[in-house]
């Protein structure tokens, strides 16, 4: 089994999340790691110091990276690998700042390696991704990833399926048995992503003009495109800290559409809705899309049918915060359809 100390972790760190990264990187280097790698993308100056003293005091086994500014997940993710890949580790551990491994989850990414000869990528099982959750306890991947034509994870054909499961009340359950078998996912997200570093040169790097949201799926697809499965790990179990924005702990029901949508304006969702919206449309749009009268379809069904719960929304509520929401998405879809990525200014 490969050794632990050949794991260099790679890490993105922003604003002022000091308090998570350190428990973070406690649980990191507890696993045994030879390296953690913070991606200082631009942080508070108050996080920034925190970080030097932390580097400090850990002589050599935690570095950091400091960018001049965010360039979001993509550009911190890529920014790292960059650099990470002129030392000498054979493998990457990807982890958000918020990420704790529980006690023996690299292990059991070591051990899988042993298992799987070639070129192979892992996944540990974050506890707060119910489709990865359900997937690892057998749930097909189309219910679980969505279908191959599908918009947005919208599909006529899921209709009646989603809707009996919304009249009966099921949810998804969140109990995981270690000894769960591997399973090959389609994607990943970068929090858990565990490969060799001479993977590298065969799948590149993640794209900084997807800027946030998306980019880790563009960049796992990549890995699937060039023959690399990446097989999620059940038994590496890691945690969030801090919950993402778009899950909620006490909501599991299968939504076609996010209820941010049809809420009050904010600047910071706002961001949040037309960047997720935008990038994954692109990589539905480039790489995912095998019919693409289907995907039209789902579109276009879609998309009529958020405008006219945007505008109901609009009246019953007397705000235009829902319409507005609704541009937004037109204008990320717009984007996307003219490959406009990078970083752009909402107004």
């Amino acid at each position: 089994m490969p050794e632990s100390s050949r794991v260099c972790v790679v890490t993105v760190t922003y604003g002022n999340r000091f308090d998570f990264l350190a428990r973070m990187v406690e649980a990191t280097v507890a696993e045994g790691v030879g390296r953690v790698l913070i991606v200082d993308n631009a942080s508070e100056p108050e996080s920034g110091n925190q970080i030097d003293e932390l580097v400090q005091s850990a002589e050599g086994r935690i570095v950091a990276l400091r960018l001049p500014e965010n360039g979001g997940s993509a550009g911190g993710y890529k920014a790292g690998l960059e650099y990470a890949a002129e030392a000498d580790y054979d493998y990457f551990w990807l982890l958000d700042d918020d990420n704790c491994p529980e006690p023996g989850a690299l292990a059991q990414l070591l051990g899988a390696c042993t298992r799987y000869e070639g070129d192979t990528a892992f996944l540990s099982l974050r506890t707060d991704r119910q489709q990865y959750i359900a997937y690892a306890k057998g749930c097909s991947k189309e219910a679980c990833f969505g279908r191959r034509n599908s918009f947005l994870g919208f599909a006529l054909a899921d209709i009646p399926s989603k809707v009996l499961r919304r009249v009966l009340g099921k949810q998804l359950d969140s109990t995981i048995k270690p000894t769960e078998k591997l399973r090959p996912v389609p994607v990943a997200p970068y929090g858990g992503l565990f490969f060799p570093k001479r993977l590298l040169h065969k799948v590149g790097l993640p794209r900084h003009d997807f800027y946030l949201y998306g980019d880790d799926h563009e960049f796992t697809h990549r890995f699937i495109q060039n023959g690399v499965p990446i097989f999620l790990v059940p038994a590496s179990r890691v945690t969030d800290i801090d919950r993402s924005w778009h899950v909620k702990a006490d909501d599991q029901r299968d939504y076609f559409i996010h209820p941010l949508v049809l809420t009050a304006a904010r600047t910071d969702k706002s961001m949040r809705l037309y960047y997720s919206v935008r990038n994954r449309v692109y990589l539905e749009r480039t790489a995912l899309v095998a019919q693409p009268l289907l995907h039209f379809c789902n579109a276009l069904s879609y998309l009529s049918m958020l405008g006219l719960l945007s505008l109901v929304a609009a009246v019953l509520k007397t705000t235009l915060a829902p319409l507005s929401n609704f541009g937004i998405i037109m204008r990320a879809v717009s984007d996307a359809g003219h490959n406009r990525l990078g970083k752009k200014a909402l107004q």
